[in-house]
């Protein structure tokens, strides 16, 4: 079974994040795996919420990285990225996305029946599908 990395970016939205993080452990279910929240730098006290949500879930896949500067979207997943090494595929999310129960039995075979895709995207809908 392929391992997931799955980076999602915080900049002051504490709530949102725990909530995204939240669909993806129940869309991992058991599926190892290590969920990265980065913390760009937020300064607003979010980075406290999310280390006492992740505490509190005991889940040890759950992971903060607090960066010493806000180095953007792209720099903040590289360094999620980075506190990963060893998985076989990266889910970069938005902290305002939610994912559905299954995504992972769903996607994950399709990447892995395709190794020369370098790039899979999935369906985004709104909340009324």
């Amino acid at each position: 079974m392929s391992r997931v990395a799955i980076s999602i970016i915080n900049y002051k939205t504490g709530d949102m994040t725990i909530a995204a993080v939240a669909s993806v452990l129940e869309a991992l279910g058991d599926r190892e795996a290590d969920v990265i929240v980065v913390d760009n730098a937020s300064g607003d006290g979010s980075e406290t919420q999310i280390a006492d949500w992740i505490d509190q879930t005991g889940d040890g896949r759950v992971k903060l990285v607090r960066s010493v500067t806000n180095s953007g979207f792209s720099g903040g997943h590289n360094q999620g990225m980075a506190a990963a090494p060893g998985a076989d595929f990266y889910l970069i999310l938005n902290s305002d996305a939610l994912l559905r129960p299954g995504f992972f039995d769903a996607i994950l075979p399709v990447a892995e029946a395709h190794p020369e895709v370098g790039l899979i995207a999935p369906r985004l809908e709104w909340d009324d599908g």
